[in-house]
């Protein structure tokens, strides 16, 4: 299939898919292309992350194990690291529920681990995804310190109306490389939507990790986010949200509300962002277990006219434009709060003005100007140092 955006995998990534989810004929078939094209050495992090699914459908194919060893050390890699990480999670939600904070929802691959993949060791994760309550974020925050992990940000002890607004979110980390994602947003789009917000939570179910509690999205809200998330440029390839969207298919798909789906998508103004994905998924196979209606009303619907740019920009690899695009669509979402056309320019430029830290808009033309040559200096920068390490 023709990418139009680099969220979608190309030529080659498809054929390392086929191999990691196909009939075992077929996957051997994929493999054998896929290892004909592919430098195993320099593969990119996004493939990386397929090996051990790719370890696991060979080896369920018979083929030899001597030829799946370099793929069987990337699975007990992540095997491992996935175990740990699910051992320090259990941890800290001892601590936290113990503060007799809300349990928190689990976001991304830890609800795939625990609910969806057979194994810890087929589902790769970068870090851990947490979303707590709005008015628990000051318990997680000391927590997650007094455990070592260090805030990527600047954190005020009671977080106020103002900042949750424009913060997305919180990435902490330690010295051991261990790293958690505090959300209090389902999705950075959606941050004005408070109330749905507290539903994605209140409709979680509970599981334990470890001596802990928390919750994972049900199968809906689960499917809804993995196609949502998954459908934007990142610096490591998203492809695997289409082996998630598989596997959640394949053991809730009667379980899946299109009805809310369909709503949410509406809601949040991601109509092209889901046709895109049906559009890829339809070519896969992967749609025989969505109904018809629902994808036929996906082929039909008309995405709004700025939902055009914002998936274009956000779908692609703007390394000049760095994180500018991705602030002003989201100055625009928050003005849809406002139901009229009435001061919404003055809702977009306080949003930008905040999340910049610019105190008066006279000043925004100039940091978006201040901005664009900071990112032109280190890509100019980053190409020089390209270029002197090739010509050494």
């Amino acid at each position: 299939m023709k990418r139009n955006s680099h969220c979608l995998p190309d030529s080659t990534q498809e054929l390392l898919l086929n191999a990691c989810l196909s009939s075992p004929d077929q996957a051997v078939v994929s493999w054998k292309l896929w290892k004909a094209k592919t430098d195993i050495e320099n593969l990119d992090f996004g493939s990386f992350r397929l090996l051990p699914l790719l370890y696991r459908n060979l080896q369920s194919a018979g083929i030899e194990a001597q030829m799946l060893r370099r793929y069987r050390s990337v699975y007990r890699y992540f095997w491992y690291k996935n175990r740990l990480y699910l051992h320090l999670l259990g941890e800290f939600l001892t601590q936290y529920n113990r503060a007799g904070a809300d349990l928190p929802l689990l976001l991304k691959g830890i609800p795939l681990i625990l609910n969806y993949y057979s194994d810890p060791g087929l589902r790769p994760m970068s870090d851990i995804d947490i979303m707590v309550p709005e008015k628990d974020l000051p318990v997680a925050f000391s927590l997650l310190e007094q455990n070592g992990l260090t805030a990527d940000k600047r954190l005020p002890v009671r977080p106020s109306s103002l900042w949750l607004e424009v913060e997305k979110g919180c990435h902490f980390k330690n010295q051991s490389g261990i790293e958690v994602d505090l959300h209090w947003n389902l999705l950075p789009e959606s941050n004005y939507l408070k109330d749905e917000n507290s539903r994605y939570i209140q409709r979680g179910r509970e599981v334990e990790v470890g001596a802990g509690k928390a919750k994972i999205p049900d199968a809906t809200d689960l499917l809804y986010h993995v196609c949502a998330h998954g459908m934007k440029w990142n610096v490591v390839h998203p492809l695997r949200w289409i082996p998630d969207v598989m596997v959640i298919l394949e053991r809730d798909g009667e379980r899946i509300d299109w009805d809310r789906v369909v709503s949410a998508v509406r809601r949040d103004r991601f109509t092209l962002r889901f046709k895109k994905a049906f559009e890829y998924l339809a070519v896969t196979g992967t749609t025989d277990r969505i109904p018809f209606r629902v994808k036929d009303l996906f082929a039909r619907l008309e995405p709004g006219k700025w939902e055009i740019p914002e998936f274009w920009f956000l779908g692609h690899r703007m390394e000049i434009l760095g994180d500018l695009p991705a602030d002003l669509f989201l100055a625009y979402r928050h003005t849809l709060k406002n139901p009229g056309r009435k001061n919404r320019w003055m809702i977009f430029a306080r949003f930008i003005g905040r999340k910049w830290r610019v105190k008066h808009f006279s000043q925004l033309l100039r940091e978006i100007g201040v901005r664009l040559k900071r990112r032109l200096k280190a890509a100019i920068e980053r190409t020089d140092s390209i270029h002197l390490s090739q010509n050494h």
